[in-house]
């Protein structure tokens, strides 16, 4: 068996000089391979574009051909090979207004010629109009200006107010025309009811000229809501009835009074009166119910026609009666026995039951209409209220 050999001392001086070398070696490697690669050349600097020109904030009127100063551009720069590029110089502001600068100040117009321009634009604008109102057209009118008409009208009122009249249609000159009408001057909210309703001053006139005599302004629009037109006043006028206030001649409408109405109840009564008239319609007795009272009876007055059809009294009931006998009753006579119930339990409590019904449709009908005569009346007393305070305020 062999002897191992025993492992060799590496001294450290040799290691030390082995790491220097190398580095000796390594070191200027980096420089000898750039030396191997060609430059690199620097990329072309693109010509700088000129500044694009800026919408002024507020339009300027057209002014007369100026010829510009032909200004030289700036010269294109060429790309030289360089290791960075220069930074690009900035543009100097201009001394001159913001709202001058890409206009006056680029195409050297001064003020003077600014002016000159904007006295043109409006000598053109005024041609404009006056060539429109020869046409027959209107030229539009600015909206802030009617409010300035308005209170130049004598409508010096809020916000609300000139809303609701500049939606509702009310000009100046409508406002004018209303204050002519010889109602005196109608405030902001008649204005709107006005213009709500149709009513227009040519329309206060036709119904003065047909005999309306309206007091103030609420008259006319409550003719116009009951549908009291010219021509309704014309004909209760050739049926003999003038000098209707405004009151009657709704009451007449709310009730349904017609000419034709009017002149089928003169066939019975020759002389009856308007209000007899409204009476009979209230309990909507018909002219054909009239006639066939006067075929049994006739010397039947109105009030005994209203009684005979209160209690439900026809010529089946009379024809009845006398089957039992009793000829000739009157006409309270006829009533009595109604109430009475001798011709039966059952047509005395029918009759009883249609007399309580009549009399109660009779007396809501009453109400009806007295309600919307006191609703019309307090109406009128406050337009009187709303006159008198026009007049204090004057």
């Amino acid at each position: 068996m062999e002897p191992t050999a025993a492992p060799r001392n590496i001294a450290p001086f040799s290691i030390v000089g082995v790491c220097a070398a190398l580095a000796f070696f390594l070191l200027p490697l980096p420089q000898v391979l750039a030396s191997l690669r060609p430059a690199p050349q620097p990329a072309p600097v693109a010509p700088i574009a000129p500044v694009a020109a800026i919408t002024p904030a507020e339009p300027i009127a057209p002014v007369p051909v100026v010829e510009p100063t032909a200004v030289t551009p700036p010269a294109a720069i060429v790309p030289q090979p360089a290791p960075a590029p220069a930074p690009a110089a900035q543009p100097t502001p201009s001394p001159t207004h913001y709202q001058d600068y890409n206009f006056a100040y680029d195409y050297h117009i001064d003020e003077a010629q600014i002016a000159d321009a904007k006295a043109f634009a409006q000598s053109i604008a005024q041609a404009a109009t006056q060539a429109a109102a020869s046409a027959g057209q209107t030229p539009t009118t600015p909206h802030s200006d009617y409010i300035e008409q308005m209170r130049a009208a004598g409508y010096n009122v809020d916000l609300d107010k000139f809303i609701a009249l500049k939606m509702h249609g009310v000009s100046p000159q409508f406002a004018q025309e209303m204050a002519q009408s010889g109602l005196g001057k109608p405030t902001a909210d008649e204005l709107v009811a006005l213009r709500i309703h149709g009513i227009d001053a040519a329309f206060i006139q036709k119904l003065k000229a047909n005999g309306m005599a309206p007091a103030n302004y609420q008259d006319v629009i409550s003719g116009r809501i009951f549908n009291i037109t010219p021509e309704y006043i014309a004909a209760m006028k050739a049926a003999g009835f003038t000098d209707l206030s405004t009151r009657k001649l709704v009451e007449l409408k709310i009730h349904n009074i017609t000419p034709e109405y009017i002149a089928a109840t003169r066939q019975q009564f020759p002389n009856i009166s308007l209000e007899q008239i409204l009476q009979l319609q209230i309990f909507k007795i018909t002219p054909e119910s009239i006639q066939d009272i006067h075929k049994q009876f006739p010397a039947a007055t109105i009030e005994q026609i209203i009684r005979l059809h209160i209690f439900k009294i026809d010529s089946a009931f009379i024809a009845a009666a006398k089957a039992h006998g009793f000829d000739n009753l009157s006409v309270d006579q006829l009533v009595r026995l109604r109430i009475s119930g001798l011709l039966g339990d059952s047509d005395s409590a029918r009759a009883e039951r249609d007399a309580g019904r009549a009399e109660r449709d009779a007396e809501r009908e009453k109400e009806r209409a007295n309600r919307e005569v006191e609703r019309q009346r307090e109406r009128d007393q406050q337009q009187k209220e709303k006159d008198k305070d026009k007049i204090k305020d004057k």
